[in-house]
Order: C-alpha cells, then structure tokens, then sequence
C-alpha cells in the first residue's frame, strides 16, 4: 500500500544560484538512487512542489522510512 507524504525541503540546495528558481531534480535523483531503486512509477513517485519547497512522495511505509533517513543524514551531513 502506497502513502502520500509531504517532505519540506527548502533546506537543500535545491534553488539556483541566484535563489530564484526550485530545482529538485538531483535530490530527487539522488533519493531514487538510495530508495526502492528502479521502482519508481505511477503508484511509486516523487512530485516537486516550488509553491513550498518540498516534494510529494507516493510510496510503502518502508520506503517512507528509507526516505526519512536519507534526509536526516544529509541534513547532519550538511
């Protein structure tokens, strides 16, 4: 079973280099890399949301929680 969440990522290097523009597409890449790696489709994705700096995430609970310490780890990591 897939479940909606919304993740706030302002805190990433996801703007360009003037702050302008929301540009998720390597931290996304970088979470389909670490997370279900090549199951990313229609019941399983990630939608980039400017409006709030954050991505909206479909995936199972587990996956949820592989995302969760993605970006716990790249936060301490920063």
């Amino acid at each position: 079973i897939t479940v909606a969440r919304i993740y706030a990522v302002k805190d990433f290097p996801v703007w360009s280099k003037d702050g302008e523009k929301f540009d998720a597409s390597i931290l996304i890449a970088l979470l389909k890399s670490k997370v279900i790696p090549g199951q990313w489709n229609d019941e399983n994705k990630i939608v980039p949301y400017s409006e709030s700096a954050s991505l909206a995430i479909c995936a199972t609970q587990k996956a949820h929680k592989a995302i969760e310490d993605v970006l716990e780890e790249l936060r301490r990591n920063q």
